[in-house]
């Protein structure tokens, strides 16, 4: 599971908010009451199973969650989903995609055919990635959602 800064600032959208969980920001603040201050950034796994990070400014807490692969995965529709994927990595900073079976090999045109993986570090951050262009047609700049 991807806890990293990026992962974390990727899923820190308000697009993201709307396709939680409804329990998860429940069972977020009830882990706390009357136990432990959360930290700054640090990641808490919630009794159903999702992921959640902090952000505290002064005296308020934000809770961030962190889908899953498999969350994202359920988000999207299923029909014709090969040729979905192929078309959002095609308009990926240039890309192309090697077909290997079920498998893709992904690679940047822009970075003199390097892999894009460079630019997502784990699968999570490329199923948001996706989820977020075939939802809200948003891609990631490294920075924010545009």
């Amino acid at each position: 599971m991807d806890t990293s800064e990026t992962y974390r600032k990727m899923a820190d959208c308000e697009e993201m908010r709307r396709l939680s969980p409804e329990c998860f920001a429940k069972e977020a603040v009830r882990e706390f009451v009357g136990g432990a201050t959360p930290k700054n950034r640090d990641v808490y796994v919630t009794r159903s199973g999702n992921y959640v990070t902090t952000m505290v400014e002064e005296q308020n807490v934000k809770f961030i969650w962190l889908p899953t692969q498999d969350q994202l995965q359920e988000m999207v529709d299923k029909y014709n989903l090969r040729n979905k994927i192929i078309g959002f990595y095609g308009t990926c900073v240039g890309s192309m995609i090697h077909w290997t079976g079920f498998n893709f090999i992904l690679f940047d045109n822009m970075a003199g055919g390097e892999p894009l993986l460079d630019k997502f570090t784990s699968m999570e951050q490329l199923w948001l990635a996706f989820v977020m262009q075939e939802k809200y047609n948003k891609t990631w700049d490294s920075e924010k959602w545009i």
